[in-house]
């Protein structure tokens, strides 16, 4: 404990004290534009949020490789997301991936006011194409008091950015190493009371490894019907298929001698590739979002979604289908006094209500198509929380919110294959969610903040019934507080920023993954996890020459994470991993980038991960090799006409050629740890700007 303390001290000084060196150099930064936090119901600054939040989103990834959101998420302190394959994503705030062999567990996802992920805990973050993303807003650290079952954060998406009043359309194509293809169009149009947001977007690739191909569509359309001059409705549908291929793990040995071929066969059990082992996932989401303010005081949202999911997993033992039909609503309203020169305060209440139904069923797998039904099950999930919100803004120097939300849960399971057993049910104890937070401006625009707030996370649907099909009704939630304080200085004129955290989260009654030795899993309560870390970030811009015009631009931005991940009460077969490591955390990971432009013609960015190494297991007794990966765009304008713009970019990943796995499995059995990621490899496209 005091040593994790010690380091974190130590680092917050260094970064105020560069920050307050740097800061003097007023005459040669550019200026940043300012960021806001949308999730607490409306538009605050980042600078003095009390929340520990960060966004990113299309201006960003256009410098970016763009067929996945991995580099745009993984340059947020805290924030890691993995691929296994290119299909095969997994996302983690603050905390270990022990809960996901793959997909997102403990993270409740959102597009724009309507819940992405379901009351059985799925969210298929993968069916997205992050090119048709306006913005991902992320809220680090567990937020239950406004936003349900979560014990690791809230993630905000939004397809549409409505401070867009002019038409544009913008299409995208790109060619690349292991057969890639990619393509998108995204448009935004407006007619009188309507502004029209639509796209669709193709990607396929063959994959770096043997069974690894991946296709994906996306379509959208986004209304936005300024019904009144007070009141909006919102529409919008996503329609949606990915089609990807696993390859599965490889041991050591296999990953040195080949990490290219997908899992070969065993004794007893077939190859990934002869059982086609892989998921096919086609869903549709729609809902509707009403937003009426009712006078300058308050304000009134209302929103109703619906999402249906076909689901297909051939797997190595059985092939999987689900079908999984979800609905939900929110609703808040919100009273605002904002008359008052030196004390303002709002008051939100609100609630939500979400129900899921999943039909199970599980077949032998013969080589990639469905045999013998091995088990027929129905899982329905209903959860529903209240929630009230006060913040307070006094003298323009403190900000301060105070959040509780009372949250529901429960499961029911049915077994089909035997007609005499009855449905069982699990109803979770009511669980109260305090959050308190504050701001405080201390001097110019350097602001220290604390939250403490309690993370909650029901099991999903895939620890309630997982690949073994015995249904574990019994497991506990995991839950916990976490106290975390930190600062930010924006420079005067926004011209640069620093934010660096601190925070300590332990959580009880932690959900950790067990493999079984005939490849299947259970999930498990593991006692009691103790997370804490130091999150920090510096971004700068400079201008070479023409401050106006501002001709020639070099942006620079520097992440430091450090992870104390240490299971704190675990025993498993009479084995203490008190003190150890959790699995699947790297305690360093460092992201700088680095964005050049020149005369608006030419666009650079070069960006470098390093993380360091890895445990693998419970056991400590394998680390993955610490790795830096390297990446580079340029896109070079070719045509420039009074409304078109063409550009044609190049990009490079991988650079330094590393032999790395970008997804481990955790705790494998036999060693399987490694899933490979690609060599060096490269990519062209041209995009069109109308």
């Amino acid at each position: 404990m005091s040593r994790s303390v010690a380091v974190c001290l130590i680092f917050l000084v260094l970064i105020f004290h560069v920050g307050h060196l740097l800061a003097q150099q007023t005459d040669t930064i550019a200026n940043l534009p300012e960021v806001t936090i949308q999730s607490y119901f409306t538009d605050q600054p980042l600078l003095n949020s009390p929340s520990s939040g960060a966004v990113t989103g299309s201006k960003r990834a256009e410098k970016m490789q763009s067929i996945s959101a991995l580099q745009l998420v993984n340059e947020i302190p805290g924030v890691r997301m993995e691929k296994r394959s290119p299909g095969s994503y997994r996302f983690s705030i603050r905390g270990s991936l022990l809960r996901s062999p793959f997909g997102i567990r403990n993270i409740k996802m959102y597009i724009d006011e309507m819940p992405f992920t379901d009351a059985g805990g799925n969210t298929y973050f993968n069916l997205i194409d992050p090119y048709l993303l306006e913005r991902i807003e992320i809220l680090k650290g567990p937020d239950a008091s406004l936003f349900g079952a979560n014990s690791g954060g809230v993630v905000r998406l939004n397809f549409s950015d409505d401070a867009i009043h002019t038409d544009t359309v913008q299409a995208k194509i790109q060619t690349g190493s292991f057969g890639l293809f990619h393509e998108g169009i995204k448009a935004h149009l407006n007619a009188k009371k309507h502004s029209l947001f639509i796209g669709e977007s193709f990607l396929r690739s063959d994959g770096y490894r043997d069974n690894s191909a991946l296709e994906r569509i996306n379509l959208f359309v986004h209304d936005n019907w300024n019904y009144a001059h007070n009141a909006s409705l919102k529409i919008f549908v996503l329609a949606a298929q990915v089609d990807y291929e696993t390859p599965g793990g490889l041991t050591l040995e296999q990953w040195e001698a080949d990490d290219q071929q997908a899992r070969p066969p065993t004794a007893t059990l077939p190859g990934a590739s002869e059982q086609n082992a892989g998921i096919i996932n086609k869903s549709v989401l729609g809902g509707i979002i009403n937003s009426w303010d009712i006078n300058e005081s308050f304000r009134h949202v209302i929103s109703v979604n619906g999402i249906y999911t076909d689901f297909e997993n051939p797997f190595i033992t059985n092939f999987e289908t689900r079908l999984e039909r979800s609905g939900s609503t929110r609703s808040w309203l919100q009273y605002k006094n904002n008359n008052a020169s030196n004390f303002k305060y709002s008051v939100t209440v609100g609630g939500e209500v979400q129900m899921s139904k999943s039909h199970i069923k599980n077949y032998e797998n013969e080589s990639g198509s469905r045999g013998k039904l091995q088990d027929d099950n129905n899982l329905d999930a209903f959860q529903y929380f209240a929630f009230l919100k006060t913040s307070f803004t006094i003298y323009e120097r403190w900000i301060a919110e105070i959040s509780s939300g009372i949250n529901f849960n429960t499961y029911k399971y049915r077994n089909n294959s035997i007609e005499a057993l009855p449905e069982s049910e699990r109803s979770f104890e009511p669980q109260f969610m305090p959050r308190f937070a504050v701001s405080y401006r201390i001097v110019g625009e350097l602001y220290l903040r604390a939250i403490v707030s309690k993370g909650y996370s029901v099991p999903t649907f895939a620890e309630v019934l997982p690949s073994g099909n015995v249904p574990n009704l019994e497991i506990e939630p995991e839950k916990g507080y976490n106290y975390e304080a930190g600062l930010r200085f924006f420079n005067f004129n926004s011209k640069m920023r620093i934010d660096a955290a601190i925070f300590r989260y332990k959580l009880t009654d932690a959900i950790i993954r067990r493999p079984l030795p005939n490849d299947e899993e259970v999930f498990v309560n593991a006692g009691s996890v103790l997370n804490m870390g130091v999150e920090t970030q510096l971004s700068i811009g400079f201008f070479a020459v023409h401050e106006i015009e501002r001709a020639h631009r070099l942006s620079l931005s520097v992440g430091y994470t450090y992870n104390d991940f240490i299971y704190d009460e675990y025993m498993l077969n009479d084995i203490d991993f008190h003190g150890n490591e959790v699995a699947g955390v790297p305690s360093h990971v460092i992201v700088s980038s680095v964005d050049v432009v020149v005369k608006k013609i030419i666009r650079l960015n070069v960006s470098h991960n390093y993380t360091s190494k890895i445990p693998l297991n419970d056991a400590n007794s394998v680390y993955s090799k610490s790795y830096n990966l390297l990446q580079a765009k340029i896109q070079i304008q070719i045509l420039s006409l009074k409304k078109l713009n063409m550009e044609i970019e190049f990009s490079a990943d991988n650079i330094l050629d590393e032999k790395y796995s970008l997804g481990h499995d955790l705790n494998a059995v036999g060693g399987r740890y490694y899933n490979a990621a690609a060599e060096r490899n490269y990519g062209v496209g041209v995009n069109l700007n109308l």
